[in-house]
């Protein structure tokens, strides 16, 4: 691949965090740089010892103050495995993690980009075990990451990066080196916690049909007020309760729950081969409309749902799910932390 090296300006790098590529905005010095940065042209740019090789999407000219202004904006290069890549309709055969990862990240594309860096465990697939059925090569290897506990993110050469979700094991977490420690000292007013459980906890099997028994415990924050330091949580749990407790073990911390909060929530989902999950526990189904091929009734167990007639269709539901409310409050600046105990 020719190096374009670009006069940069100013340049600003973003990511969401449910991503696996990275996004730019900047602006060039002069036209010679802006001319190479045509929509679909590969490009590197140099940051100090930090390289980016990237895709250009849309490049602009405008006037300010009588000085012309050069923008412009693109992606990396691992952005090509999902939004215009053909779709796979394939079973495949005896075969590995690995492999699948390679092949999906190497050979199905028009632009090269390097070879993946693989860190997650390497799993036997027996043959017909995994299905694709239109979907996008970034699509199965974020499906093979998230059954293996992995996440997947793209370096600033391109290479897309598959990774454990923990650098170090939880079990570990003891005797390793921490990179960062917060005191009492600091003013810090966090509640963050979100967990599900299911059964089998340490098992993998990769497939293209979710399996969930439904149950689910969950703990979101709604809203904080770092000033008063009151927080507000969201705490879903499926089969649902009547009442909950949240217990604390600092006596400058109290938590007031309150009674079920019902609420009301539409969604646009995808069923594939029968089954598909929505963002929260159903509590009850209001209406359901279905966008392409009518799979009959549908029948709610916690966030999985499955359809009356096997098949994939897209469908619009409207249902009723449920919540409690539970404030926190705390007397002073100390850290607070949330968490759950298996009993």
């Amino acid at each position: 691949m020719a190096e374009v090296i670009l006069d940069i300006e100013d340049i600003t790098f973003s990511i969401d965090e449910e991503s696996y590529c990275w996004t730019f905005n900047g602006t060039l010095v002069d036209m010679a740089s802006w001319v190479l940065c045509e929509a679909g042209n590969t490009v590197t740019i140099n940051l100090g010892v930090d390289q980016y090789i990237c895709l250009i999407d849309s490049r602009n000219m405008t006037q300010e103050f009588n000085q012309n202004v050069y923008s412009f904006s693109g992606r990396s290069l691992t952005s090509i495995l999902g939004e215009g890549a053909t779709p796979i309709h394939n079973t495949w055969d005896a075969t590995t993690t690995h492999a699948i990862i390679d092949e999906l990240a190497v050979s199905t594309t028009d632009i090269a980009i390097p070879s993946p860096d693989i860190r997650i465990t390497n799993w036997n697939l027996p043959e017909g075990l995994f299905v694709s059925e239109g979907e996008t090569p970034i699509a199965l290897i974020k499906k093979i990451s998230t059954a293996i506990g992995g996440i997947i993110y793209t370096e600033g050469d391109g290479t897309l990066v598959i990774a454990p979700k923990h650098k170090t094991p939880p079990p570990l977490y003891d005797i390793n080196t921490v990179d960062f420690s917060v005191s009492d000292l600091d003013d810090i007013f966090t509640l963050t916690e979100s967990r599900e459980v299911k059964p089998g906890y340490n098992q993998v099997e990769v497939t293209d049909e979710p399996e969930s028994d439904g149950s689910v415990i969950s703990i979101e924050q709604i809203s904080m007020d770092t000033i008063n330091l009151i927080a507000h949580l969201r705490v879903t749990i499926f089969p649902f309760v009547p009442s909950i407790i949240l217990l604390t073990s600092h006596n400058s911390i109290s938590i007031v729950t309150s009674d079920p909060i019902e609420e009301e929530l539409t969604e646009v989902i995808e069923i594939i081969d029968g089954a598909g999950s929505v963002s929260r526990p159903v509590l009850e189904l209001v209406s359901i409309d279905w966008q392409d091929v009518d799979l009959g009734t549908l029948n709610p167990n916690g966030t999985a749902l499955s359809s009356e007639i096997p098949g994939t269709s897209l469908v619009s539901i409207t249902y009723i799910t449920q919540y409690h409310d539970c404030t926190v409050t705390a007397q002073d600046s100390e850290q607070v932390q949330v968490y759950m105990e298996d009993v």
